[in-house]
């Protein structure tokens, strides 16, 4: 199967859509910064000691996240990717593992274990992420749930950065 077109040479690629846009266009930015983030997800679920299934919840934000750079790829409003529910898992694993830790007292300095600290990688990746969606969702419709699930996210991977150096 051959991958190469050459149709993006000069600039230009295709949506899901099909729409022909520039590189450098805002939907194409927060499709890369999508995939960035879903990537160094992937990157910390290989490195991480999966002794509390954290890996299947890694995955599963995975999977959302592809969902959400689809509805942006295609162009179109579509169906929300995110829902209540998926806030609310969020929130529920985030609660767990901040069961048993010390109190948080400020800022925290990233290190540690090598999971937890590919984790912050993932957090700082999700703050620009977020940011991207900000901007895109001044120009074109963005379900409020999408915003809230990777605010909500970027909260997730900080405390499952201290819950991995925890382990």
């Amino acid at each position: 199967m051959k991958i190469s077109t050459c149709k993006g040479d000069a600039g230009m690629t295709s949506t899901a859509s099909g729409e022909r846009v520039r590189k450098d266009s805002l939907q194409i930015e927060v499709c890369g910064e999508l995939d960035e983030l879903c990537a160094c997800i992937g990157y910390l679920v290989s490195i991480s000691n999966d002794s509390s299934g954290v890996a299947d919840s890694l995955r599963a934000v995975q999977r959302r996240l592809l969902s959400i750079c689809g509805l942006i790829s295609s162009g179109m409003d579509g169906s929300d990717p995110v829902c209540a529910q998926d806030l609310k898992w969020l929130e529920e694993f985030s609660d767990n593992c901040l069961s048993g830790q010390t109190p948080f007292g400020g800022f925290v300095l990233p290190g540690g274990s090598v999971s937890a600290s590919w984790c912050h990688v993932c957090r700082t990746v999700c703050r620009r992420v977020e940011r991207r969606l900000v901007e895109y969702s001044s120009v074109r419709f963005l379900a409020p749930d999408i915003l809230a699930y990777i605010n909500r996210l970027s909260d997730f991977l900080f405390l499952l950065a201290r819950h991995l150096d925890k382990q």
